[in-house]
Protein backbone atom coordinates (compact mmCIF):
# COMPACT_ATOMS: atom_id res chain seq x y z
CA UNK A 1 0.00 0.00 0.00
CA UNK A 2 3.02 2.12 0.10
CA UNK A 3 2.32 3.00 -3.72
CA UNK A 4 -0.78 4.09 -2.73
CA UNK A 5 -1.18 6.06 0.77
CA UNK A 6 2.52 7.69 -0.35
CA UNK A 7 0.51 9.93 -2.94
CA UNK A 8 -0.87 11.68 0.11
CA UNK A 9 2.31 13.13 1.24
CA UNK A 10 2.60 14.93 -1.94
CA UNK A 11 2.50 18.40 0.22
CA UNK A 12 4.23 16.97 3.31
CA UNK A 13 0.95 15.50 5.52
CA UNK A 14 -1.26 13.26 5.10
CA UNK A 15 -5.50 14.24 4.62
CA UNK A 16 -8.56 13.01 5.71
CA UNK A 17 -8.60 10.44 2.69
CA UNK A 18 -5.19 9.05 3.34
CA UNK A 19 -6.41 8.17 6.86
CA UNK A 20 -9.94 6.39 5.78
CA UNK A 21 -7.35 4.54 3.50
CA UNK A 22 -5.61 3.53 6.53
CA UNK A 23 -9.02 2.57 8.93
CA UNK A 24 -9.40 -0.08 6.08
CA UNK A 25 -5.81 -1.22 5.43
CA UNK A 26 -6.25 -1.78 9.93
CA UNK A 27 -9.63 -3.70 9.20
CA UNK A 28 -8.08 -5.87 7.14
CA UNK A 29 -4.92 -7.07 8.41
CA UNK A 30 -7.11 -7.60 11.56
CA UNK A 31 -9.74 -9.30 9.50
CA UNK A 32 -12.77 -7.11 11.28
CA UNK A 33 -15.49 -4.64 10.22
CA UNK A 34 -14.54 -1.28 9.00
CA UNK A 35 -16.89 0.63 10.78
CA UNK A 36 -14.57 0.32 14.46
CA UNK A 37 -11.89 1.62 12.64
CA UNK A 38 -13.29 4.79 10.99
CA UNK A 39 -13.91 5.77 14.03
CA UNK A 40 -10.51 5.02 15.57
CA UNK A 41 -8.31 6.49 12.70
CA UNK A 42 -11.22 9.55 13.02
CA UNK A 43 -10.52 10.48 16.48
CA UNK A 44 -6.25 9.86 15.92
CA UNK A 45 -6.70 12.79 13.67
CA UNK A 46 -9.20 14.55 14.99
CA UNK A 47 -8.03 17.69 13.31
CA UNK A 48 -8.87 16.91 10.20
CA UNK A 49 -12.97 16.79 8.81
CA UNK A 50 -13.94 13.23 7.33
CA UNK A 51 -17.28 14.40 5.67
CA UNK A 52 -20.39 14.33 6.59
CA UNK A 53 -21.04 10.81 5.88
CA UNK A 54 -18.71 9.70 8.70
CA UNK A 55 -20.49 12.17 10.90
CA UNK A 56 -23.54 10.71 10.08
CA UNK A 57 -22.60 7.20 10.32
CA UNK A 58 -20.54 7.50 13.61
CA UNK A 59 -23.95 9.17 15.36
CA UNK A 60 -26.26 6.49 13.79
CA UNK A 61 -24.78 3.38 12.77
CA UNK A 62 -26.15 4.06 8.98
CA UNK A 63 -24.91 5.40 6.08
CA UNK A 64 -26.56 8.31 3.64
CA UNK A 65 -27.39 8.76 0.29
CA UNK A 66 -23.99 11.11 -1.14
CA UNK A 67 -22.12 12.05 -3.91
CA UNK A 68 -19.14 12.21 -2.12
CA UNK A 69 -15.60 10.46 -2.89
CA UNK A 70 -14.27 9.44 0.85
CA UNK A 71 -16.26 6.01 0.78
CA UNK A 72 -14.92 4.42 -2.66
CA UNK A 73 -11.25 6.14 -1.93
CA UNK A 74 -10.77 4.25 1.13
CA UNK A 75 -11.41 0.62 -0.36
CA UNK A 76 -8.38 1.31 -2.72
CA UNK A 77 -6.18 -1.36 0.09
CA UNK A 78 -8.76 -3.86 -0.89
CA UNK A 79 -7.02 -4.47 -4.17
CA UNK A 80 -4.18 -6.89 -3.28
CA UNK A 81 -6.20 -8.88 -0.54
CA UNK A 82 -7.00 -11.03 -3.39
CA UNK A 83 -7.03 -11.93 -7.32
CA UNK A 84 -10.86 -12.07 -7.33
CA UNK A 85 -12.38 -9.52 -9.09
CA UNK A 86 -15.77 -9.76 -8.17
CA UNK A 87 -14.22 -10.74 -4.42
CA UNK A 88 -12.63 -7.77 -4.50
CA UNK A 89 -15.25 -5.66 -5.42
CA UNK A 90 -17.63 -7.56 -2.76
CA UNK A 91 -15.67 -5.78 -0.04
CA UNK A 92 -15.10 -2.66 -1.28
CA UNK A 93 -18.44 -2.17 -2.25
CA UNK A 94 -19.31 -2.89 1.26
CA UNK A 95 -16.61 -0.69 3.26
CA UNK A 96 -18.06 1.87 0.90
CA UNK A 97 -21.57 1.51 1.63
CA UNK A 98 -20.80 1.54 5.40
CA UNK A 99 -20.86 5.15 5.46
CA UNK A 100 -21.83 6.60 1.68
CA UNK A 101 -24.89 4.64 -0.77
CA UNK A 102 -26.58 5.65 -3.54
CA UNK A 103 -25.77 5.22 -7.62
CA UNK A 104 -22.85 7.67 -7.82
CA UNK A 105 -21.15 5.55 -4.96
CA UNK A 106 -21.43 2.70 -6.93
CA UNK A 107 -20.45 3.62 -10.22
CA UNK A 108 -17.05 5.27 -8.43
CA UNK A 109 -16.26 2.22 -6.58
CA UNK A 110 -16.97 -0.08 -9.71
CA UNK A 111 -14.50 2.40 -11.63
CA UNK A 112 -11.86 2.50 -9.09
CA UNK A 113 -11.72 -0.87 -8.05
CA UNK A 114 -11.78 -2.10 -11.97
CA UNK A 115 -9.74 0.31 -13.10
CA UNK A 116 -6.57 -0.32 -10.35
CA UNK A 117 -7.29 -4.40 -10.46
CA UNK A 118 -6.48 -3.95 -14.99
CA UNK A 119 -3.19 -2.53 -13.68
CA UNK A 120 -2.07 -4.45 -10.73
CA UNK A 121 -2.71 -7.26 -13.41
CA UNK A 122 -0.59 -5.70 -16.49
CA UNK A 123 -3.22 -4.28 -18.85
CA UNK A 124 -2.77 -1.96 -21.45
CA UNK A 125 -4.43 1.42 -21.19
CA UNK A 126 -6.42 1.18 -24.34
CA UNK A 127 -8.19 -1.92 -22.56
CA UNK A 128 -8.34 0.22 -19.84
CA UNK A 129 -10.24 2.83 -21.33
CA UNK A 130 -12.74 0.42 -22.66
CA UNK A 131 -13.37 -1.00 -19.81
CA UNK A 132 -13.83 1.72 -17.70
CA UNK A 133 -16.24 3.38 -20.61
CA UNK A 134 -19.01 0.60 -19.84
CA UNK A 135 -19.35 3.09 -16.78
CA UNK A 136 -18.44 6.39 -17.31
CA UNK A 137 -18.59 8.02 -20.83
CA UNK A 138 -14.87 8.79 -20.46
CA UNK A 139 -14.83 10.01 -24.22
CA UNK A 140 -17.06 13.03 -23.38
CA UNK A 141 -15.64 13.46 -19.93
CA UNK A 142 -12.26 13.61 -21.70
CA UNK A 143 -13.27 16.45 -23.97
CA UNK A 144 -14.08 18.74 -20.48
CA UNK A 145 -11.00 17.68 -18.65
CA UNK A 146 -10.44 19.78 -16.12
CA UNK A 147 -13.76 21.64 -17.01
CA UNK A 148 -15.99 19.92 -14.55
CA UNK A 149 -13.78 20.39 -11.40
CA UNK A 150 -17.01 21.85 -9.44
CA UNK A 151 -19.59 20.25 -10.68
CA UNK A 152 -21.34 17.68 -8.49
CA UNK A 153 -21.40 15.05 -7.97
CA UNK A 154 -18.33 14.95 -6.77
CA UNK A 155 -18.07 11.16 -6.89
CA UNK A 156 -19.08 11.00 -10.77
CA UNK A 157 -16.92 14.07 -11.07
CA UNK A 158 -13.44 13.30 -9.96
CA UNK A 159 -13.31 9.32 -10.42
CA UNK A 160 -13.08 9.38 -14.11
CA UNK A 161 -11.44 12.29 -14.57
CA UNK A 162 -8.78 11.34 -12.28
CA UNK A 163 -8.44 7.59 -14.25
CA UNK A 164 -7.96 10.02 -17.66
CA UNK A 165 -5.17 11.70 -15.79
CA UNK A 166 -3.51 8.41 -14.90
CA UNK A 167 -4.18 7.34 -18.72
CA UNK A 168 -2.73 10.45 -20.32
CA UNK A 169 0.35 10.24 -17.98
CA UNK A 170 3.99 9.72 -19.53
CA UNK A 171 5.12 9.80 -15.88
CA UNK A 172 4.67 10.66 -12.47
CA UNK A 173 5.40 14.50 -12.78
CA UNK A 174 2.82 14.60 -15.67
CA UNK A 175 -0.03 12.99 -13.26
CA UNK A 176 0.94 15.94 -10.26
CA UNK A 177 0.99 18.93 -13.18
CA UNK A 178 -2.52 17.75 -14.57
CA UNK A 179 -3.67 16.93 -10.95
CA UNK A 180 -3.14 20.64 -9.59
CA UNK A 181 -5.34 21.82 -12.50
CA UNK A 182 -8.28 20.51 -10.36
CA UNK A 183 -7.45 23.05 -7.75
CA UNK A 184 -9.06 22.06 -4.02
CA UNK A 185 -9.09 18.54 -5.46
CA UNK A 186 -5.76 18.17 -6.56
CA UNK A 187 -4.95 15.70 -3.84
CA UNK A 188 -8.13 13.45 -4.11
CA UNK A 189 -7.20 13.42 -8.18
CA UNK A 190 -3.44 12.75 -7.09
CA UNK A 191 -4.30 9.91 -4.83
CA UNK A 192 -6.30 8.34 -7.22
CA UNK A 193 -3.85 8.69 -10.51
CA UNK A 194 -0.69 9.08 -8.55
CA UNK A 195 -1.41 5.39 -7.08
CA UNK A 196 -2.82 3.83 -10.55
CA UNK A 197 0.67 5.19 -11.82
CA UNK A 198 3.14 3.95 -9.19
CA UNK A 199 1.02 0.47 -9.68
CA UNK A 200 2.06 0.48 -13.54
CA UNK A 201 6.07 1.94 -12.71
CA UNK A 202 8.80 -0.39 -11.14
CA UNK A 203 9.95 3.03 -9.43
CA UNK A 204 8.50 5.66 -6.94
CA UNK A 205 9.27 9.61 -7.74
CA UNK A 206 11.97 10.06 -5.23
CA UNK A 207 11.00 13.36 -3.93
CA UNK A 208 7.86 11.52 -3.21
CA UNK A 209 9.46 8.69 -1.35
CA UNK A 210 11.71 11.27 0.50
CA UNK A 211 8.40 13.26 1.93
CA UNK A 212 6.67 10.32 2.95
CA UNK A 213 9.47 8.84 5.23
CA UNK A 214 10.17 12.44 6.62
CA UNK A 215 6.54 13.28 7.33
CA UNK A 216 4.73 9.87 8.02
CA UNK A 217 4.01 8.97 11.34
CA UNK A 218 4.97 6.15 13.01
CA UNK A 219 1.54 4.77 13.45
CA UNK A 220 0.86 5.04 9.41
CA UNK A 221 4.26 3.84 8.51
CA UNK A 222 4.06 0.67 10.13
CA UNK A 223 0.52 -0.07 9.05
CA UNK A 224 1.99 0.23 5.47
CA UNK A 225 4.69 -1.78 6.02
CA UNK A 226 2.65 -4.67 7.57
CA UNK A 227 0.40 -4.73 5.14
CA UNK A 228 3.03 -4.92 2.23
CA UNK A 229 4.60 -7.59 3.68
CA UNK A 230 1.40 -9.61 3.96
CA UNK A 231 0.24 -8.69 1.06
CA UNK A 232 2.29 -6.85 -1.63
Amino acid sequence: MLKCVINDFCDNHITDKGVMICATIESILKKQDVGFYLKKWKLKYNNLYFGQALDNYLETKKPIETSGINGPIRTMPYIFTSNDLNKIMDLALKNANTTHIGEDIEKGTKALITSLFMVKNNEQKHDIYKEISKIYDLDNIEKKLFKLINETPICQNIIPQAIIVFLKAKTYNDCVTMSMKFKDNFKSVLLIAGTLFNLSSQKIDTDLLRNFYMYCSEDVFDLVQKYDIKYY
